[in-house]
């Protein structure tokens, strides 16, 4: 559907007045400027448009040194935030082979588990697990990028996409760390997470076309020359 005109609102007007010049939404936070990009692009935005070449610019400046983003200004770097930025930054078109896609990618590949999967956050003092949502994340990113998440992301004896699979429940569910230690609250967006990754989908998984509709009105112009 139009996010312009679905039911009766213009979602993409209200999203534009978060914009302020520079980034959107709260400043202190990054993951709204991530996800605005998608939005925007998603919506048939072109991704030359003042705002979306703002808010590229603005996430690239927001890049951390490790090559990764966090969720917010001076966090950590975390793998679900860098492999949606990378997702934002190729919509918005930053070319995969631009220093700024080559350095995330090669924080993710840093940051990729011994059992083929990935952690939210490889540094973390809470536990580098690998958990299903950033599998599903990383590996959408690695398909936005044309790279085979089966083959060429290969590590230990593992993939990300076998690691993934290896969380699935019985009942069909993805889980958090380990499989079968129970649903919670989580586990239904999860498993959408992996159903997009495991299709080969990517972030926006669909764009919109739109057509500006003119009223056309006859007139004539009368009086002397």
């Amino acid at each position: 559907k139009d996010p312009r005109k679905y039911p009766d609102y213009d979602y993409v007007a209200k999203l534009k007045t978060f914009w302020d010049g520079t980034q959107l939404g709260d400043p202190a936070l990054l993951n709204d400027d991530i996800f605005g990009i998608l939005a925007f692009i998603s919506s048939g935005e072109s991704s030359s448009s003042q705002i979306i070449t703002g808010l590229k610019n603005y996430l690239i400046s927001k890049q951390n040194q490790d090559g990764g983003w966090g969720w917010a200004q001076g966090a950590s770097s975390d793998t679900n935030m860098t492999a949606m930025s990378v997702m934002a930054l190729l919509s918005a078109e930053v070319s995969d082979s631009d220093q700024v896609i080559t350095r995330s990618v090669q924080y993710l590949k840093t940051a990729q588990n011994e059992d083929g999967g990935f952690p939210y956050d490889p540094q973390s003092p809470w536990g580098t697990n690998s958990d299903a949502s950033s599998d599903a994340w990383v590996i959408s990113a690695i398909y936005k990028l044309g790279q085979n998440p089966e083959t060429d992301w290969v590590k230990g004896l593992s993939n990300p996409v076998s690691h993934l699979k290896s969380l699935q429940d019985l009942q069909g569910g993805f889980f958090q760390n380990i499989p079968g230690s129970g649903e919670t609250s989580f586990t239904p967006t999860e498993t959408a997470y992996a159903i997009i990754a495991l299709a080969g989908k990517f972030y926006p998984v669909n764009t919109i076309t739109f057509t500006i509709t003119l009223t056309q009105f006859d007139f004539r112009i009368e009086g002397l020359r």
